[in-house]
């Protein structure tokens, strides 16, 4: 097959979609498949020959509506050539420009992007569950609408977890219309972690964009009740400054590092350093960095939201925390104190992890389960 994918994000961003996308499509060109990806990108001069497939970037930059129809009339000219396009995050660009090729899309669905721009907005304060239900005003009704209407006229959904699959049936989209197909990485047996005797957690790391709903902040505030342990935190965002602020109030800087916007090379050198990985969020589709970290042998802590128990089994290979609005601190003390007094729960939690979700998270089996899905939808559109 000749297949177009479509991303918001692509290395050096980082991100989800930045670490999926160039791995997939890695994937389906090393089955014969020619693959071109269209991305968004700050970046330019980034080596792009380093990869086995195209690249065309455009500029995120631009005004939006700009952006919009230049992106849009982008994809048409690339999807004229291919036989189907794969979207992921720019949805709207990807529809326009795959419809005006007359061409079939499928698209990736990894979030819920009326409710993170809304937040980002903050236009709403709520969770992901509770802006499914929220009565809303205009705006948020005109988001929901962006929302949907590409993805109601796509052939296919994918998304990462049955999480996601229920949120993504809320729009009114028919069940048999979306497909789950569970998120996985490549680690290299480099960056194993080596935790290798049982000791007590002294270094903590989390990855994740620095906006407010990753509650980076919680977990600076609960560092200040264990003066043994130190965070690092990997990611930039909107949130950054605030946090930097909040560690300084804290009298935390010496503890507290900020290692900003890296390479995934570099954040799975920062997982491997670590001796527990954090993720504090309270929405997750199915977090690819919690594959990452487990891969790497590290033990986790996140909370059980979103797609998070499809990954994490409580007390076997990581802890998962019970969400309690306004109640996380707590519950984070909790899952630290535990590990803290627990060394060898920790060491036996290391060696588990990587077998536990390699059975049902590895490369090898999403790569396979998305190659028969792209090759079964191409068969049925020829009938």
């Amino acid at each position: 097959m000749n297949i177009l994918i479509t991303s918001g994000i692509f290395p050096p961003d980082i991100g989800g979609p930045a670490s999926y996308v160039p791995k997939i499509a890695d994937y389906l060109s090393s089955l014969g498949h020619q693959v071109t990806v269209f991305c968004l990108t700050d970046e330019f001069t980034f080596d792009d020959d380093q990869f086995h497939f195209k690249v065309v970037r455009l500029n995120r930059k631009l005004f939006l509506p700009l952006r919009i129809l230049l992106g849009a009339w982008m994809i048409r000219k690339l999807a004229k050539e291919a036989d189907l396009v794969y979207a992921n995050t720019i949805a709207i660009e990807s529809h326009i420009g795959s419809w005006l090729a007359g061409k079939r899309i499928i698209h990736k669905v990894v979030g819920d992007y009326a409710w993170e721009r809304a937040r980002n907005k903050r236009w709403f304060s709520g969770t992901i569950d509770q802006y499914q239900s929220a009565q809303k005003v205009f705006r948020l009704k005109l988001l929901d609408f962006l929302r949907n209407w590409p993805l109601k006229k796509a052939d296919l959904l994918i998304v990462p977890s049955m999480y996601l699959k229920n949120i993504v049936m809320g729009w009114k989209i028919p069940p048999d219309k979306i497909k789950v197909i569970y998120n996985a990485v490549k680690v290299d047996s480099s960056w194993v972690n080596p935790i290798d005797e049982p000791r007590r957690p002294v270094n903590l790391v989390t990855v994740c964009r620095l906006t407010s709903w990753k509650r980076v902040d919680g977990i600076i505030r609960v560092l200040s009740s264990f003066p043994e342990m130190t965070l690092t935190v990997v990611g930039d965002g909107p949130e950054r400054q605030l946090l930097g602020e909040l560690a300084t109030e804290l009298n935390l800087e010496e503890r507290v590092t900020f290692v900003g916007h890296v390479s995934n090379e570099k954040v799975l050198h920062h997982l491997s350093l670590a001796d527990l990985f954090i993720l504090n969020s309270t929405y997750e589709g199915l977090p690819h960095v919690l594959v990452e970290a487990m891969l790497c042998h590290l033990p986790v802590i996140c909370n059980d939201v979103g797609g998070c128990a499809e990954i994490v089994q409580h007390g076997i290979n990581g802890y998962l925390m019970p969400f309690r609005e306004g109640g996380q601190e707590e519950e984070l003390k909790k899952a630290l104190t535990y590990f803290k007094e627990r060394p060898e729960t920790l060491y036996e939690m290391a060696r588990k992890t990587k077998a536990s979700i390699n059975r049902q998270f590895s490369f090898a089996v999403m790569g396979a389960n998305l190659n028969t899905v792209l090759e079964e939808c191409m068969e049925k559109w020829k009938q």
